[in-house]
């Protein structure tokens, strides 16, 4: 599994997720409140959550506030597209829980960003 770095400002709550090593060759809005980014092979290498407490409370079923987002010890994902839509499976490893939220998605099969 590849290694994943995160970044989180706790004022704007927005917290970007993303591959270690990997470059972004374009990006997708999903709705508001998510931002996906493609590497040059259509594969998801990263994504951005704005409004994360919130939208990983929904997701999540328990609720999620900043200050504990901002002591948040590791996040992952893995993207399943095997169906349509794809669901990309988060786990987010907090002080003292863990969240297994999951995202429904429609990803083309090649990435409109990824299209010129």
């Amino acid at each position: 599994m590849p290694k994943f770095k995160f970044d989180y400002d706790q004022e704007n709550d927005v917290m970007l997720v993303y591959k270690e090593g990997e470059r972004s060759k374009g990006s997708v809005e999903i709705g508001e409140s998510i931002i996906l980014d493609f590497n040059d092979k259509g594969m998801l290498v990263a994504m951005e959550l704005i409004g994360a407490a919130s939208l990983l409370s929904r997701l999540g079923g328990v609720k999620v506030n900043k200050q504990e987002l901002a002591g948040l010890r590791e996040i992952s994902f893995d993207v399943d597209s095997k169906a349509s839509p794809a669901f990309v499976k988060l786990h987010v490893v907090l002080k003292n829980s863990e969240l297994h939220p999951v995202l429904a998605i429609p990803i083309a099969e090649k990435s409109p960003a990824l299209a010129h």
